[in-house]
């Protein structure tokens, strides 16, 4: 075989998940200690594929980051302040520290997220979903909430974030006419 399509079908086989690493065995499964596909390659942009990548202490201020996949990714102690993160998911993403102020997280996914000591001042999370995220400790001042859910959120002072229709953590509706 050519050594150049050679080459070309390991990477194939890589990138799809064949040679041993669960291409069709269920009962294989990759190893722990290699990386995922999306966390060897990312390199944070628009829909970026960034999932359980460790982007802690990251200076990503001011980025477009709209679209990514953020799931699980590790962005404690991050600067997000003014990161477009509209369309994103951060589901799982430990978000511990970081400083999200003025980010737009308009509509984004952020399920069982954690926001401890992170900062929020004057983010946008219009239509975002925050069920059960952890919110202990942190920042959430001039928060503009309309239309997000925050169902069985744990933690975080809501007395000055603006919310309108927006489901809290018990799951009552706040300004439900406004």
């Amino acid at each position: 075989m050519n050594h150049r399509i050679g080459t070309a079908l390991a990477v194939v086989a890589l990138v799809y998940g064949f040679a041993g690493c669960g291409g069709g065995d269920p009962s294989v499964t990759k190893p722990a200690d290699l990386p995922t596909v999306e966390s060897a390659v990312c390199e944070p942009a628009p829909r970026a594929r960034c999932r359980g990548t460790d982007l802690s202490n990251v200076d990503l201020s001011g980025r477009d980051l709209s679209g990514s996949d953020l799931r699980s990714a590790n962005l404690a102690g991050a600067n997000l302040a003014g990161t477009n993160l509209t369309d994103a998911n951060l589901i799982g993403a430990d978000l511990s520290g970081a400083d999200l102020s003025d980010a737009a997280l308009v509509r984004a996914a952020l399920d069982d997220a954690v926001f401890v000591d992170a900062n929020l001042t004057r983010a946008r999370l219009t239509s975002a979903k925050a069920t059960k995220t952890v919110l202990e400790g942190a920042v959430m001042v001039d928060v503009f909430a309309t239309d997000a859910n925050f169902t069985g959120a744990t933690g975080g002072d809501f007395s000055e974030v603006f919310t309108c229709i927006t489901t809290m953590p018990d799951g009552e509706v706040a300004e439900p006419s406004c």
